[in-house]
């Protein structure tokens, strides 16, 4: 069982991700057991152990998915602000990403106008610009992931080597 406590400092790890590098990347197995990775900026995190996202490009995802719902979403927080931090302290100040693993529904569903709200409140900044019109001017499904686990990011050797706070 996923805590709150653990899911708040995901949730921070995602938002910063987010905002450094725009998506986050879910990767799933293809039809001869090939990992292949997919760059998704629609994940929605929602109760501990539960997150989302919009099904918009990645219809290839959602085929491999329907075959196989194992997944693994990978958030990294790519500020330079926080790696040229940690070379100069050796060590992070906090997570610089997380890997959650689960699984995805094989069928994906209608999103929630919550959901359409959430992720429309992310876009805002851009949502007039006219390739932001074309890539999201519609937000009908989702597909739901469950969280089975959580796991760290751990770089450089350890435990001498950089780390993240815990």
């Amino acid at each position: 069982m996923i805590d709150e406590t653990e899911w708040a400092q995901v949730r921070r790890v995602f938002h910063r991700s987010i905002a450094s590098s725009l998506h986050c990347s879910i990767a799933s197995l293809g039809p001869d057991g090939e990992p292949l990775v997919t760059p998704i900026g629609s994940v929605l995190l929602a109760a501990p152990g539960r997150a989302c996202y919009f099904e918009v490009f990645s219809q290839g995802l959602g085929r491999r998915i329907a075959a196989d719902p194992r997944v693994s979403l990978l958030a990294v927080d790519s500020r330079k602000a926080s790696w040229l931090g940690a070379l100069f302290r050796a060590r992070f100040s906090e997570r610089p990403g997380v890997r959650l693993v689960g699984t995805a529904s094989r069928e994906r569903r209608l999103a929630t106008e919550t959901e359409i709200a959430r992720f429309r409140k992310r876009i805002a900044p851009v949502a007039r610009l006219r390739g932001a019109r074309l890539l999201w001017h519609t937000l009908k499904w989702v597909r739901d992931v469950q969280v089975q686990r959580i796991d760290a990011i751990h770089i450089g050797a350890r435990p001498a080597g950089l780390h993240a706070a815990p």
